[in-house]
């Protein structure tokens, strides 16, 4: 019992972790809960940082954008 709660706690940690990386935090989740908890992670580093999100909108957008495809807000490209 002790073992699938610390498998439920780390799971939730790589959720938590991959959002932060601007990933989606259902798959990281569910992954490291039928998989485990590390695997999930080492494929979280394998597939790095997302891309960055709108600060207005917090939709996706594509690095080194200078506008928002979904609400047209305008910022700085990042390189």
């Amino acid at each position: 019992m002790v073992i699938f709660l610390f498998w439920i706690f780390f799971s939730v940690l790589v959720a938590v972790w991959a959002k932060k990386w601007n990933q989606y935090t259902g798959w990281f989740f569910f992954g490291s809960l039928i998989l485990s908890p590390l695997i999930a992670a080492i494929i979280l580093l394998i597939s790095g940082n997302g891309n960055p999100k709108c600060p207005r909108c917090k939709g996706r957008v594509e690095e080194g954008a200078r506008v928002c495809m979904h609400c047209n807000q305008k910022f700085k490209a990042t390189t």
